[in-house]
């Protein structure tokens, strides 16, 4: 990212000549608090906002809304949505979502420690278990570019654990960007952290 700028209305900058380098395999932490910009840095990332000024670079390429390729290439998971039907389980949610991008869903595939989730219904799922599917749709067809708003949010201290196994053992070669409140939400997981605070990352 390159001198990337971002304004809502008549308000300050909440980006301001932003510019941030990842490698694959990295894993990048951006912390501060509500209101600061990590959500819109991500989504910008995503092509799901336009920035005012700035570019975004991929192996050298500029890409951009218009790029063909760029979103086929990021996942990206904002804390807020889901997108699962509640009276299907968790099996039968992502044989929908893999059909709908005609890919191939092999359930034998799924780790151990998401089994005992996959058969229930999505409904039944308490907010950490609701959390934890999305991550496994995001991760499971090998995105080079993971983008994970807030990912520990609703998790317990159990779940937590399991959610950063499963990053760690399964996002080995992808570029991931992890936004939460504060440095020890993001320290273990991280090999970088930055706190982003007045449109600047420190």
């Amino acid at each position: 990212m390159n001198s990337i700028c971002k304004s809502f209305a008549k308000s300050p900058p909440i980006l301001d000549q932003l510019s941030l380098r990842v490698e694959s395999g990295t894993r990048i932490g951006i912390f501060g608090k509500n209101g600061v910009g990590k959500s819109t840095l991500l989504r910008i990332i995503a092509t799901l906002v336009q920035p005012d000024k700035g570019e975004i670079y991929w192996n050298g390429t500029l890409v951009g809304f218009d790029h063909p390729n760029w979103r086929k290439k990021i996942r990206y998971l904002s804390g807020e949505e889901n997108g699962f039907f509640s009276q299907l389980t968790g099996y039968d949610n992502l044989d929908f979502w893999f059909a709908q991008y005609s890919l191939h869903f092999d359930r034998s595939n799924i780790p151990e420690l998401l089994r005992p989730l996959m058969e229930k219904e999505y409904q039944l799922y308490s907010s950490g278990m609701k959390q934890m599917l999305a991550l496994y749709r995001a991760i499971c067809t090998e995105p080079s570019i993971l983008l994970l708003d807030e990912p520990f949010k609703h998790l317990d201290s159990e779940n937590r654990a399991l959610t950063m196994e499963l990053i760690k053992t399964h996002c080995e070669k992808a570029a991931i960007l992890f936004t939460g409140h504060s440095l020890p939400d993001l320290a273990n997981i991280c090999n970088h952290s930055y706190e982003l605070k007045n449109g600047i990352l420190f």
